[in-house]
């Protein structure tokens, strides 16, 4: 790993250990307190508790901070800031579905450079930097294995990761426009938790993951793993989402979503 960022690394590796500690013993003791039901989303007092066990390590590092539930209001800086969501998969975790993480990812002028996520219920970190490469492991040992992206190029043989986030549009010809996607691709799956489907992606265990209105705390750690492993990833900001929603599309291949090495926006028909 390349010193200039081998130091952001470890910090962001014993972030998600902090986070873990909170995770952990929400879990056994049961102590979670539901702050908001209000609408589609979903609010539990382990969110900021793992927020401010994040923060309190990331400060090391000095850079400034874009994390979902104290700074969800922050402007993106330019150079390095940390981007994090504390706990990506709120209403698995509290319905006990055990699909949930914790993303941390450094961004650089807004393109996210290293990923740190933990897959919680098992323990199991996915990490990347861009250019150098993409591994799981463990808390203990991050860098385990070596992860890539698939190869698989045919929609007929592929399966996509996609979600309804909070914040995109919910209209009847929204929705109606997800339904090409679904219809070309072999499987489609919605686990609940953007950071996690794109670790999917990284690990070669789904081939593509597409969602509108996602916000960048719930990608950006996983964009960069998706990118370090190999794929491909673009982003552009939503039109139609609230503040750093971003519209995001990945692959192994881009053939999945375009041709020419551009990933689709335009609904999946294309390509």
């Amino acid at each position: 790993m390349t010193a200039s960022l081998s130091g952001e690394y470890r910090i962001a590796i014993d972030a998600l250990r902090a986070s873990a500690e909170v995770l952990g013993n929400a879990r056994e003791t049961g102590a979670i307190q539901v702050h908001s039901l209000a609408g589609r989303d979903v609010k539990i007092s382990t969110d900021t508790e793992s927020e401010q066990s994040i923060l309190g390590v990331l400060s090391a590092a000095g850079h400034p901070v874009l994390a979902e539930e104290s700074a969800a209001d922050v402007t993106l800086p330019s150079g390095r800031a940390w981007v994090v969501d504390p706990l990506d998969g709120t209403a698995n975790f509290l319905r006990g579905i055990p699909l949930y993480c914790v993303a941390i990812a450094l961004v650089e002028d807004g393109e996210p450079v290293l990923g740190a996520m933990l897959d919680a219920a098992r323990n199991r970190v996915f990490s990347g930097v861009v250019g150098e490469g993409a591994w799981v492991g463990s808390l203990e040992e991050p860098r385990m294995q070596a992860i890539s992206t698939s190869d698989t190029a045919s929609r007929a043989e592929a399966v996509l990761a996609t979600g309804l986030p909070v914040g995109r549009d919910f209209s009847e010809g929204a929705l109606t426009a997800f339904l090409p996607w679904f219809a070309q691709f072999k499987k489609v799956r919605m686990f609940g938790t953007a950071g996690l489907s794109l670790a999917f992606v990284a690990a070669g265990a789904v081939d593509a993951y597409g969602e509108d209105a996602i916000r960048l705390w719930d990608v950006a750690a996983g964009i960069a793993l998706v990118r370090a492993a190999g794929g491909h990833v673009e982003m552009k900001p939503s039109a139609s989402g609230p503040g750093h929603a971003y519209d995001v599309r990945a692959a192994g291949s881009p053939a999945l979503w375009g041709e020419d090495g551009r990933l689709s926006f335009t609904g999946g028909t294309d390509g």
